[in-house]
Formats: structure tokens, C-alpha cells, sequence
């Protein structure tokens, strides 16, 4: 190992860690998440030493928890502690006080997580000093908490939140190492007496279970440590199977008229094993990082799925989200109420933007030519939306019969939950139009004549809902 000039031998295992990360943002700003801790007044002292070789502007991260009645001392020693070294400094305190009570440790890692990504600059990282000893507990408390594989490879040395991009360079690194930077620079560590509270389930491991398990396997938090990175390079593999089952199942979402995050092929997902089919509903939660259901729940939703009709689809939620069937495929909804809704109120409508409250859409009219319907369907104030489908009814063609709304969107394919919230335009109380399925011939736009296309949009893949 290269001993960097001027450092100890110990120190060049802290060093050479910290290098590769100065190198890539050399010239940029480096953010430390420094509590005050043995763990962070190393990251920011080694870091500190390394600055002015890559010109690289620090600025420390503090997060006030309030759970301590020591918690404003602490931050006023970080404070000093960054001016010593000349780095920038940036506090916050959590707005809910934690000190009556057994904090969360969820709900203050989630609350101080969401400062970060507030604070910290896109392009710019966020060190932590999470080492090999932090990693080992991960692994043990989730094996614990009946984790999967994903869970079971712990934290990851380089992890996305949004465009927050949280290095954690010391993860091969025990707290040994550690200790022995901050022995060998005199640094001035808080203690906090929660760390050693065994009411917390890491400090109980910390203290009460890993001790044991180093005094008859010695090296036990590295061995701990090894195996969440092979958990990592498993799941990655996993990752990789559900890639592939992903793209063959992958469905057109071209029958949707409103939101929609994916279909897949339900006789496609058939032909995968079960352990396969879990692996791609997996996979594909996680792409758009919501929180995926329970094993047992997926299994179940599964079974269903294989056993049930189609007319009694089962529905799971996924986070905010919704996975519901219609037909031969498995469509990722976006969240909102799972039952049909009916919205039995009717509306004038001027053909302007429009957003509907509990069907939530928004419609508008746009002028074109030679599609749509007729411009002079505007004049009079005699539009008007309905959401009764009832024995609705228009003729599309000219020379065809007058067709049940119900029928036309069974030939379009349109999905059962997407009917309900779908409004019906109508003119002078004639049916003119179900918007994205068909038009009453009558009422339509010929070739060459201006007229009015229907648009619609789902508000609750926009977010624009309200």
C-alpha cells in the first residue's frame, strides 16, 4: 500500500480510500454528513488534509436531532470544529422535537435524508463515514427483520437518492482504522450517550450481540461485512434476469387513454418460474423506486392472478401505486382510489383547459383541421361533460349503426378503471364524442374545416391533480 507523504502508515488506509472520490471532483465541492462523531471528525479531518491538492471546497453537513438535551452543544462543537479547519459549515434542526420519547431511528434518518437532497447541489457528492463495523449490523439486522436478498447487501459504497449522490468510502474500512486516524491526530470526538442505548436495535447489536460473536469468530464484522457485497453482486445478477423478463413481457400501453407506469403480458409472465415472476415484479417496482410488497403478498396476488377471471381481477398496492389485470395483461398504475368511481354530475364546457376533482383529468379542446369535432359546436354554450355512460350511444361512421359506448370501449380495449373517471362530451344533449375512442359522424370535422380535438391527461401521473 502507498503511504501517502507526511501521514503515518495506519493513516494511508483512511487516505487512499478518500483519493478516488478527490480525484473525480477535483476542482468541485465535496459535502461531509458530520455529526461530530469519532466516524465524521475522521472523514472530515482526512478529507481536510486532501482539499488543497485536489481544490476541492468542503462544506459540512450537520443535522440537529434534538433527541439530547446536549443536542445545541454538539452542534456548536461541530461548528468550532469545521472553523479550526476552515471548511464550511451548515446546520438544521428537525422541526419535531425527539426527546420526550424513544426516537424513530426510520423516521430521523428519512427526516435527514430529505435535507440532503434539499441541500446538497446536483453534481455535487455526500460523503459518509459508514466503515466495515456499520455494514455488519446492517447485514445482521436485516437477516433479522427477514430481508431479501436486495436488503441483505446492505448499503451500497455509491447510492442515488433523486439527484442526490450519497459515497460512502469507507465501507472497507473497520472502526478500528478509523480510531486509530482519530488517536493519531488528537481529535476531539462527541460522545453520545444514545450510542450506547440498547433500547436501539443497532446499539443492541453493537453492544450486546456482536461482541460475542467477534469473541468466537474473530474477524466477524469483516466476514459480515464481505457477505453484503456478495449479496450486492447476487442481487445485481438478479437484475440482470429481470432486465431480460421484463423486456419479453413488456406490453403497449396503446388502449390506456389515462396514466399508466407499464402493462406486462400475463401469459408471458406464466411461462417464468415463480422464483422468475417475483424476480421481475421486483425488478421493476424498483425502477420506479416504489416500496415493493411482501413476499407473501406478491405470491398470493399471484395466485390470484393465475386462478381467478379476469372479471374478478385481484388488485395490489405497491407503494402509491396500484397493480391491477384486465384481460391478458398486468397493468402499473398510478395511486387514487382503487374502486370505480361515479361521478354523476354533468358540466358546461367551453372547450377550454379543464381539470375534473376526483375523476382527476384534465381536458381541453384544441383547434385543428379536418379532425375533431366541428368548430361551430362551440357556438351556443352547448357542450357539456357526463359521466353516465348508461345506453349511451353514437353513430362513427356514416354509414354504420348507432354503437353502445359500452361496446366501443370493449373493442378499443380500454381498461374498466379508466371508463369511470372518462367523461362523455356532449352537443345541443347529443352524444359528440367519447374522447380517444370515437366521434359521432354527424358532428365531426370534414377535410379542410376547422374543428375541435379532445385531449385528455391524467392528473395523477402529472401530479398536477387537485
Amino acid at each position: 500500500m502507498r503511504v501517502h507523504e507526511g501521514f503515518k502508515l495506519e493513516s494511508g488506509k483512511v487516505l487512499s480510500a478518500l483519493v478516488p472520490v478527490f480525484e473525480k471532483y477535483s476542482g468541485g465541492t465535496v459535502n461531509i454528513a458530520f455529526s461530530g462523531g469519532v466516524d465524521s471528525s475522521v472523514l472530515l479531518h482526512a478529507a481536510s488534509t486532501l482539499r488543497q491538492r485536489y481544490r476541492v471546497l468542503l462544506r459540512a453537513l450537520h443535522v440537529n436531532h434534538r433527541w439530547s438535551a446536549q443536542a445545541d452543544v454538539w452542534q456548536l462543537h461541530c461548528e468550532a470544529a469545521c472553523s479550526t479547519l476552515d471548511v464550511d459549515f451548515l446546520t438544521t434542526r428537525l422541526a419535531d422535537s425527539l426527546t420526550d420519547e424513544l426516537p424513530s431511528e426510520t423516521l430521523a434518518r428519512a427526516k435527514r435524508l430529505q435535507w440532503f437532497v434539499e441541500v446538497v447541489d446536483s453534481g455535487t457528492p455526500l460523503l459518509t463515514a459508514h466503515h466495515a463495523d456499520d455494514q455488519a449490523e446492517t447485514l445482521l439486522l436485516r437477516l433479522l427483520r427477514g430481508s431479501g436478498i436486495q436488503g441483505l447487501g446492505g448499503m451500497h459504497d455509491d447510492r442515488s437518492v433523486g439527484n442526490l449522490r450519497i459515497l460512502r468510502p469507507f465501507l472497507r474500512l473497520s472502526r478500528a482504522d478509523l480510531e486509530m486516524w482519530a488517536k493519531d491526530y488528537s481529535l476531539q470526538a462527541i460522545n453520545d450517550p444514545g450510542n450506547s442505548d440498547t433500547r436501539f436495535e443497532r446499539n443492541f447489536l453493537r453492544h450486546e450481540i456482536l461482541p460475542r460473536l467477534v469473541s468466537r469468530w474473530a474477524g466477524a464484522q469483516g466476514t459480515l461485512s464481505r457477505a453484503a457485497g456478495s449479496f450486492q453482486a447476487t442481487q445485481g445478477l438478479l437484475d440482470e434476469v429481470g432486465h431480460e423478463d421484463l423486456i419479453a413481457c413488456r406490453r403497449s400501453v396503446d388502449q390506456c387513454l389515462l396514466g399508466v407506469y407499464g402493462t406486462l403480458s400475463i401469459s408471458a409472465l406464466d411461462n417464468l418460474s415463480q422464483a422468475r415472476r417475483l424476480n421481475l415484479l421486483r425488478y421493476w417496482f424498483r425502477l420506479f423506486s416504489l416500496e415493493t410488497a411482501s413476499e407473501n403478498s406478491l405470491s398470493e396476488f399471484l395466485r390470484q392472478l393465475r386462478d381467478g377471471a379476469s372479471e374478478c381481477a385481484p388488485v395490489l398496492r405497491v407503494g402509491q401505486c396500484w397493480l391491477r389485470r384486465y384481460r391478458d395483461s398486468l397493468f402499473l398504475l398510478p395511486g387514487g382510489p382503487v374502486a370505480q368511481e361515479k361521478y354523476s354530475t354533468s358540466r358546461p364546457w367551453n372547450a377550454g383547459p379543464t381539470r375534473i376533482k376526483g375523476a382527476d383529468i384534465g381536458i381541453e379542446g384544441k383547434i385543428t383541421d379536418g379532425m375533431g369535432l366541428k368548430l361551430s359546436c362551440l357556438k351556443g354554450g352547448l357542450l357539456e361533460l357526463r359521466w353516465q355512460k348508461g345506453n349511451a350511444r353514437l353513430r362513427p361512421t356514416a354509414n354504420g349503426h348507432h354503437r353502445r359506448v359500452k361496446h366501443l370501449f370493449q373493442e378499443a380495449g380500454v381498461p374498466p378503471w379508466e371508463r369511470s373517471r372518462l367523461p362523455l362530451v356532449y352537443y345541443a344533449d347529443q352524444l359528440a364524442c367519447v374522447p380517444g375512442v370515437a366521434m359521432e359522424h354527424s358532428l365531426s370535422a370534414s377535410v379542410g374545416e376547422p374543428g375541435i380535438q379532445i385531449l385528455i391527461s391524467d392528473l395523477r401521473i402529472t401530479g398536477a391533480g387537485g
